[in-house]
């Protein structure tokens, strides 16, 4: 392989670490917010017209993400939640990131520890990187995610 073509894909591979760690640092801000209780740490992280979508003891929830921010608030902090990151897929301006959260608890989540599944769809706006859709599941107690998840997060996750 010429050095030219090895510099190129040395390039193409650094800009795709830079956007993954830019997606990841986006995310810690959603994680910290959540462990903290407070929607201040984690409204920059979220595009101002994001959605918000998701199934909570069997009741949809669907709207604008200002729904999210509210219950982080009422919730308080969640000190002992575990977050995983089983997926982050970029496509240019484009990524989606699938996480794991274990251990919810707080004033609306109670005290026996959720987990929950979340989908979130980032979009990259003059250089940052933003949350533009979350989506999650609540699982029920005698719910848990499935193995194949599991499986995923254990081979190539990162801890948020």
């Amino acid at each position: 392989m010429s050095g030219s073509a090895s510099a190129i894909s040395i390039a193409t591979s650094s800009s795709r670490i830079s956007e993954f760690d830019a997606i990841v640092n986006v995310m810690n801000s959603y994680t910290e917010g959540v462990r903290t209780g407070s929607s201040a740490l984690i409204k920059p992280a979220f595009h101002e017209g994001c959605t918000f979508y998701g199934h909570y003891d069997g009741t949809l929830l669907a709207g604008p993400i200002q729904m999210l921010f509210d219950w982080v608030d009422a919730n308080g902090p969640a000190s002992d939640i575990r977050f995983r990151v089983t997926n982050v897929d970029v496509h240019d301006t484009i990524a989606s990131v699938s996480m794991e959260v274990e251990n919810m608890t707080g004033k609306l989540a109670g005290a026996s520890g959720a987990t929950l599944s979340d989908l979130f769809q980032l979009i990259k706006v003059d250089g940052n990187w933003l949350i533009s859709q979350k989506s999650f599941h609540w699982h029920t107690k005698d719910q848990a995610p499935s193995a194949r998840s599991r499986s995923n997060a254990d081979e190539r996750s990162a801890i948020v």
